[in-house]
């Protein structure tokens, strides 16, 4: 059996709250839609059970408990030339991929539209020329000015990119494309906002995605030495986290983030290697 997750529906919900609601104490509400397909395959078992937030979703929650722009935490655009393999550049598309959403949301719309064509190369090299055309290049471009417009341009790709993945022979891929794109959240959270006491909250629940992360890599139908490693610095992070005084012991759905006090040591921790781990992947 396979079990795929419509991740548009998770960009639907974070766009309503977006620009129907003006109460700005509302919670995205991390709901998601899972549909069973009972038909037989002779693929090679893999499941997409991965139930998780888009990549605009994370970069929407960090942005709503006030994490900062800094461009300087994003991956240089002259790194995207360094990636050939298919790992690494489905990896630095999910990299890029939250970087262009950062850029949208705190409207760097110059960024973004750089940012936008390095997504763009990345897909094109990875057989999925067809879900950012020029078209998408040129609409993007003429609403530069207009974040809402720039969103569900955005939403669009994205649910693009999904049909793609389950429709393609790589649907494994987009894992691969998550981990980074939640690295990369991650790596940009730690490193501008530990001082921030509700960033550090979402941080926290971010991170009870790692175990769920690792489950799906090590799935992954060809074991490489990079995904290898990547599932190693993985685990060190969830194993950080699972030790922290608020967490150690306690079943995960018990724990009440809204009052959780992660130590400045252990912030510190995460932070290092999150940061190995990022680096790892943009090298």
């Amino acid at each position: 059996m396979k079990t795929r997750t419509i991740s548009f529906i998770l960009i639907t919900l974070l766009l309503s709250l977006l620009f129907t609601s003006c109460n700005e104490d509302k919670k995205l509400t991390e709901s998601t839609e899972v549909i069973n397909d009972t038909t037989k395959t002779e693929e090679p078992t893999y499941e997409r059970s991965l139930i998780l937030p888009s990549p605009l979703q994370i970069a929407y929650i960090f942005k709503k408990a006030g994490l900062k722009y800094d461009s300087e935490l994003m991956n240089p655009i002259a790194n995207n030339s360094k990636y050939f393999s298919e790992e690494s550049r489905a990896l630095n598309l999910g990299v890029y991929s939250a970087d262009l959403f950062y850029c949208v949301l705190n409207k760097r719309t110059q960024d973004a539209l750089k940012y936008l064509k390095v997504v763009k190369n990345l897909v094109d090299n990875i057989e999925m020329a067809s879900v950012i055309g020029e078209n998408e290049l040129l609409r993007f471009e003429k609403n530069l000015n207009k974040q809402d417009s720039l969103i569900y341009i955005l939403t669009d790709i994205q649910k693009q990119m999904d049909i793609h993945a389950n429709t393609s022979d790589k649907k494994h891929n987009a894992v691969i494309y998550f981990t980074g794109a939640w690295v990369e959240g991650m790596y940009v959270c730690v490193n501008s906002a530990k001082n921030n006491e509700l960033v550090v909250k979402r941080m926290a629940e971010q991170l009870t995605l790692t175990e769920k992360i690792i489950e799906s890599l090590e799935k992954y139908p060809t074991q490489s030495e990079s995904i290898q490693n990547i599932i190693l610095e993985l685990k060190g992070i969830h194993n950080s986290f699972i030790g922290t005084q608020a967490i150690k012991g306690k079943n995960i759905d018990d724990i009440d983030f809204e009052n959780i006090n992660i130590t400045p040591e252990e912030i510190n921790d995460l932070s290092s290697k999150i940061t190995k781990l990022r680096s790892i992947i943009i090298k």
